[in-house]
C-alpha cells in the first residue's frame, strides 16, 4: 500500500473522530444546561488530546484494522443513540440524539463506502437455504408455542374480542405472509 491511501485513510478517520468529538461536545453542552451530565471537561480535553497524539505519531494498527475498528465503533453508538432518543421524555434530548443518530449513520455510511471501494471491507456470505429453512421452521415453531400459551388469556375477550392471530405461511421467498381473522 503506497503513502498517498494511507494518508487518506488517516485523515478519513481523524475527520470522522473530529466530527464525533463535536457531537460529543454539543452533548455535554445540552446536559450541562441540565445539570445531568457527570463528566468533566477535563477528561474529555485528555481523551481528545491522547487520540491526536496517537493518529499524529502513527498507529499500531493497520489501515483496515482502525477503519474496521472506527466502523464498529459508529454502529454501536447509533444503537445507543437510539436506545436514548426513544428513552428521552425531554424533547430538547430526544431531537438530540435524533440528530445525532442521523449523523453517525451518515458518517458510518461513508466509512463503509471507503472502505468498500479500497477493498477493506468484506460483505457477510450468503445464507445457505438449509440455514433459511432451519430459522423457518424455529420460528413457526415458536410462534405455534406462543400461540398455544396465549389462546386461554384470549378466549376471556379483552380488548382483542373476537380477533384471531393465524400462523403466517412462508412463500418460497421466505416472506411471512399473515392473515387474521375476525
Amino acid at each position: 500500500m503506497n503513502q498517498q491511501p494511507n494518508n487518506q485513510n488517516r485523515q478519513l478517520s481523524y475527520q470522522q473522530q473530529q466530527q464525533h468529538d463535536q457531537r460529543q461536545q454539543q452533548l455535554e453542552q445540552l446536559f450541562q444546561q441540565q445539570s445531568a451530565y457527570p463528566y468533566s471537561q477535563g477528561f474529555q480535553q485528555n481523551q481528545q488530546q491522547n487520540q491526536q497524539q496517537n493518529l499524529q505519531s502513527g498507529s499500531i494498527l493497520s489501515d483496515k484494522d482502525l477503519l474496521s475498528t472506527t466502523l464498529a465503533d459508529h454502529k454501536r453508538v447509533i444503537r445507543e443513540y437510539a436506545t436514548a432518543a426513544t428513552e428521552s421524555n425531554c424533547p430538547a434530548i430526544r431531537q438530540l440524539f435524533n440528530q445525532l443518530t442521523l449523523d453517525t449513520l451518515h458518517l458510518q455510511g461513508e466509512l463503509y463506502t471507503f472502505m468498500k471501494q479500497n477493498n477493506m471491507y468484506s460483505p457477510p456470505s450468503p445464507a445457505l437455504r438449509q440455514d433459511i429453512d432451519k430459522q423457518i421452521q424455529h420460528s413457526q415453531q415458536s410462534g405455534q408455542q406462543t400461540q398455544q400459551l396465549v389462546a386461554p388469556y384470549l378466549s376471556f375477550g379483552g380488548p382483542h374480542q373476537g380477533y384471531s392471530y393465524i400462523q403466517p405461511s412462508y412463500n418460497q421467498a421466505g416472506q411471512a405472509q399473515q392473515h387474521y381473522t375476525m
